[in-house]
C-alpha cells in the first residue's frame, strides 16, 4: 500500500523538451555517420570484390579453373583455421583432446555419409515407385 501512495504522490516523469531535443539530435547524428560508414564499407566491399574478379579472370585467362582456384583458396583458409585452432589447444589439453578426436573420427569411419544417405534414400524410394508401376494389378 505504501508503494501506491507513494507512487500516486510522486512528480510524474516528464523530460525537459530541451533535453530530449538535445539527445535526440545527437541519436541522429550517430544514426547519419552509421549510415554514411555503411555506404562506406559498401564501396570498399565492391572494390576488394572487383580485385577478386578481375584475379579470377586472369587466372583464367592463364588456363587456371577458376573453381578449382577458389576450392584451392577455400582449402588454405580453412587449413589456416585449423593451425589456429590446434596452436589454441593447451598441453594439458592435448591428450584429451586427441582420444576425443580419434572417437569422432572411428564414428565418422563407420557412419556413411550424407551424400551415400541421401542417395541410398532415393534408390530405395526410386525402386519402390518402380515396383507401384510395375506390378500388375
Amino acid at each position: 500500500m505504501a508503494k501506491r501512495a507513494r507512487a500516486a504522490s510522486a512528480k510524474p516523469n516528464t523530460p525537459d523538451p530541451k533535453i530530449m531535443t538535445s539527445l535526440l539530435e545527437r541519436w541522429d547524428a550517430v544514426q547519419e555517420e552509421r549510415e554514411s560508414d555503411r555506404g562506406s564499407f559498401r564501396a570498399q566491399c565492391k572494390e576488394h570484390k572487383e580485385s577478386e574478379d578481375a584475379i579470377l579472370e586472369e587466372a583464367k585467362v592463364r588456363g587456371i579453373d577458376p573453381k578449382l582456384f577458389k576450392k584451392t583458396i577455400k582449402r588454405r583458409d580453412l587449413d589456416r583455421k585449423i593451425t589456429a585452432l590446434n596452436d589454441s589447444i593447451g598441453e594439458d589439453e592435448v591428450a584429451d583432446w586427441e582420444a576425443m578426436w580419434e572417437a569422432a573420427a572411428a564414428r565418422d569411419a563407420t557412419k556413411p555419409s550424407p551424400v551415400a544417405q541421401q542417395k541410398a534414400a532415393d534408390a530405395k524410394g526410386n525402386s519402390a515407385a518402380f515396383d507401384d508401376f510395375t506390378d500388375p494389378v
